[in-house]
């Protein structure tokens, strides 16, 4: 579909001197348009004379006026508008209730608002309302308080404590000061002692005078009696001793023989031989055996921690076979292998991957090559005479030269091998002269000069549809297929009928 469509035109005054039938054309001199009479060929009508002022004369080369036209418009019978163009001869309906508006045919008028029923909702504060339609609400937006007070005015405290803070409209109950914020004594009916000394403190209390306390004996233990005579410990005792009770209630220093806790090298090596059934040794800490010479544990070692660590630099196993995952019970879903540390450099590890039930490794720590089984090569006339390179085959890498006696079947993916390399095989390095055999291999710059050759582009990628255009811009399409006959949804940009 054209987007934009030019008829004939001219800046002239005059008509054009012919005009196909159904043509059209526009003289800016004269503000006409014409059309080519549709019964006589090459004769040009001006469009005009359908619409007439109030004379009877055509207008429509000059315009009309909006006078003209009213004029025009009253002469119909039954017509009545008035200069805005309103037509009067139908009564204005008024919608909604509220009568603080009516009208009577043509004619509205305003009538008082009863605020009663012609409103709804509050008045807003800012209008000088109180933005409520209740008491309540409306002191609360006011900010006045139920006993009418006015909030405005911060209130303000006496007195010197803090323990009571006000700031605005907020007061706040801080922590009790007992030093500073409290005066009196506290009596003992409410949980002090009535006093603010210690002697009197003790006098309330009924405690008594402080006394020298020598010797507590069962009998003062009993009646809740201490007196100097009671306690009989004197001195300080020498090196070794401990307070010992004698059985009566009195106390005397004794020295106490810790033969069996004695905890000294001398006395562990001894007692170490003597055990003879399960020991725990320490708690649940960690503990550590240090030796400056060799541990030697003569019978099994078991170790039932989840981590073993062993940093000697040799380590010597008698066994044959090492077992990994030894704890699995069940359907085996763990990898498990051997993995060597290289410090700076990526480690290397050989493992036995559970998911595909090969062993495999990595030289890199991220890429994994299966380990090939001797099923994976098949030779079935000849022998392989070299390998060599890098490529992948089931896992195992070669590139380069491949060669064999006989016929060689490789499983998985070959790569790494140029066309070159591989025997017997036709290589069209040019497309001009390239014939549709299906044993011949073509290069790619064989496939671009081949595409080139049936006149298409390749700088774009893929051919996906085919375009045509005018050189002027003012055709274009796209086409919709692929082989055969294809149809085209074109496009023309502009119709120009030229100038005359």
């Amino acid at each position: 579909m054209a987007q934009t469509i030019k008829i004939k035109r001219s800046t002239g005054s005059s008509a054009p001197a012919t005009l196909a039938q159904g043509e059209l054309a526009y003289s800016k001199g004269s503000d006409t348009l014409y059309v080519g009479d549709p019964a006589a060929a090459n004769t040009p009508i001006a469009v005009g004379g359908a619409i007439k002022n109030n004379a009877g004369s055509p207008v429509l080369a000059t315009g009309v006026t909006a006078t003209e036209i009213q004029q025009l418009l009253n002469l119909e019978v039954g017509v009545d508008i008035d200069a805005a163009g309103t037509d009067n001869s139908t009564n204005v309906t008024l919608a909604g209730t509220p009568d603080y508006i009516t009208i009577s045919g043509q004619t509205i008028t305003r009538n008082l608002i009863n605020l009663t029923t012609d409103v709804t909702g509050d008045l807003p504060i800012a209008e000088g309302g109180t933005g409520a339609s209740t008491a309540e609400a409306a002191r609360t937006n006011l900010g006045v308080d139920a006993a009418g007070t006015d909030n405005s005015t911060d209130v303000t405290l006496a007195g010197t404590p803090d323990y009571i803070t006000i700031s605005g409209q907020t007061i706040t109950r801080n922590q009790i000061n007992l030093t500073t914020d409290v005066t009196g004594d506290l009596p003992i009916a409410d949980g002090g002692t009535g006093s603010s000394t210690a002697s009197g403190a003790r006098s309330n209390l009924g405690l008594g005078a402080l006394a020298t306390l020598s010797a507590v004996g069962a009998s003062e233990i009993t009646d809740n009696s201490v007196g100097a005579a009671e306690l009989n410990v004197s001195g300080n005792g020498t090196s070794g001793q401990a307070l010992v009770s004698d059985g009566d209630g009195t106390f005397s220093w004794t020295t106490i023989s810790v033969t069996d806790n004695d905890v000294s090298v001398a006395n562990l090596q001894t007692r170490l031989g003597e055990i003879s059934s399960n020991t725990t040794i320490g708690d649940a800490t960690d503990v550590t055996i240090t030796t400056s010479g060799d541990l030697v544990v003569t019978g099994d070692l078991t170790v039932s921690g989840t981590t073993t660590t062993v940093n000697s630099e040799t380590l010597t196993v008698d066994d044959n076979i090492v077992v990994l995952n030894n704890n699995v019970t069940g359907t085996p879903t763990e990898n498990a292998g051997i993995e060597i540390e290289r410090g700076t450099s990526a480690n290397v590890l050989v493992r036995w991957n559970e998911s595909s039930d090969r062993w495999e490794f990595t030289n890199n720590g991220t890429n994994y090559y299966n380990i090939p089984l001797s099923t994976e090569y098949t030779n079935n006339a000849g022998t392989v005479t070299s390998v060599s390179g890098t490529g992948t085959v089931n896992g195992i890498s070669l590139s380069g030269t491949v060669t064999s006696s006989g016929s060689l079947t490789l499983g998985g993916t070959l790569s790494g091998i140029t066309v070159s390399q591989l025997a017997g095989a036709a290589v069209q390095t040019s497309g001009e002269g390239f014939s549709d055999i299906d044993t011949a291999l073509m290069t790619a710059a064989a496939i671009e000069d081949r595409i080139l050759s049936k006149g298409y582009t390749t700088n774009v990628g893929d051919i996906t549809s085919v375009q045509i255009s005018s050189t002027d811009g003012s055709i274009s399409g796209v086409g919709t297929g692929s082989t055969g006959a294809i149809s085209f949804d074109l496009e023309v940009a502009t119709i120009d009928g030229g100038t005359y």
